[in-house]
């Protein structure tokens, strides 16, 4: 399969932490979360892979005040139904910490997460009602457990999802998509 980086960030000692999909294949196959971790000349540090059949994949990745960090992806092979929202927790050396899916029994896809300047789990994407067809852009807010504070729906009768996310100066959030 085909290695797949989605978003790379520089970590507080001057590295960079990559996340992706390793082992991909198209449409959905195969392919599990891969991290990848560097010192600031690109050497490798530590790689893992999370998941199993068929497919999951990493989508944003966030370094935590305490030297860890959270990724933002979703799972084909674990949660409640098709695709859903993951987010994991992982230690210094990248081990996990705790994991969380989101969703139902239809399907849920994370595109970007941020821990915010108050330390909670931000993420955005799109989510299909199980009730229905319609995609909806979606942003999250969790605890720094990841337990859920509070989810909000945008859209119509149409295909909507969220793209980016940021944190306001004001203190609010904002998406496109």
């Amino acid at each position: 399969g085909h290695d797949q980086g989605t978003k790379i960030v520089r970590t507080p000692d001057g590295g960079f932490i990559m996340t992706g999909v390793k082992d991909y294949s198209y449409p959905f196959l195969g392919g599990d979360l891969y991290i990848v971790r560097t010192d600031s000349i690109g050497d490798t540090l530590w790689t893992r892979t999370y998941g199993g059949a068929p497919y999951d994949n990493g989508n944003a990745v966030a370094c935590t005040n305490e030297g860890g960090y959270v990724v933002f992806g979703s799972t084909l092979s674990g949660g409640a139904g098709q695709m859903d929202g993951w987010i994991l927790q992982l230690d210094p050396d990248g081990d996990t910490l705790w994991t969380r899916t989101i969703g139902d029994n239809a399907e849920q896809y994370i595109l970007d997460g941020i821990i915010d300047s108050d330390g909670n789990l931000v993420t955005c994407g799109y989510w299909v009602n199980s009730l229905d067809t319609n995609r909806n852009a979606f942003v999250a807010k969790y605890t720094p457990d990841g337990d859920t504070l509070w989810l909000r729906l945008y859209g119509g009768t149409g295909m909507e999802e969220a793209i980016s996310l940021k944190e306001c100066s004001t203190g609010g959030y904002i998406f496109s998509g």
